[in-house]
């Protein structure tokens, strides 16, 4: 059960490798900074709060930037933990098992968006209406699955190398 949960918080942001230093730098490809300005516009029933940015969320992860092709070593990692944190409600389809398929999420929403709702799974699912109606329709929450930001990073690598695939 508790893998599904995980699995299902992990796909129910969906709606996804290196360590950062306090400066925000990441070796290689990906490199998080301390601000972003949003590319998706909130959804109509946006959240009202004033700190709450519907296009990244809230969380630690506010400026990703990627290669555009998803590093291997990274994306093996990811793979291992997207098969035991979140496969069990997750699919990379968008077939519905516990939660929703992940089918586009990398494609749909912005990394930091889909981090943020991994790594800091409890507040985003507060602060973000899709979240929660999607945790309405499942009737369940996707638990806060205690991932460090490299292993979000990875599992998001993951899902980018695959979705590129056309999975």
């Amino acid at each position: 059960m508790k893998n599904l949960l995980a699995g299902f918080l992990i796909a129910a942001f969906f709606l996804s490798f290196s360590a950062c230093n306090e400066t925000g730098q990441t070796s290689d490809d990906v490199v998080v900074h301390q601000s972003a300005k949003p590319v998706i516009p909130p959804a109509d029933n946006a959240a009202t709060t004033s700190n709450y940015d519907a296009a990244i969320g809230t969380g630690s992860f506010t400026n990703v930037t990627l290669s555009k092709v998803p590093d291997p070593q990274k994306t093996a990692i990811g793979k291992t933990l997207f098969e035991s944190s979140c496969s069990s409600c997750h699919r990379l389809t968008d077939e519905a098992i516990g939660g929703p398929g992940l089918k586009g999420i990398t494609k749909n929403f912005r990394p930091e968006w889909v981090l943020n709702v991994i790594t800091n799974t409890n507040q985003m699912m507060e602060a973000d209406p899709r979240l929660k109606s999607k945790a309405e329709f499942y009737q369940v929450k996707m638990p806060q699955l205690g991932l460090s930001n490299d292993q979000a990073l990875a599992i998001y690598e993951y899902l980018r190398a695959e979705q590129q695939k056309g999975k």
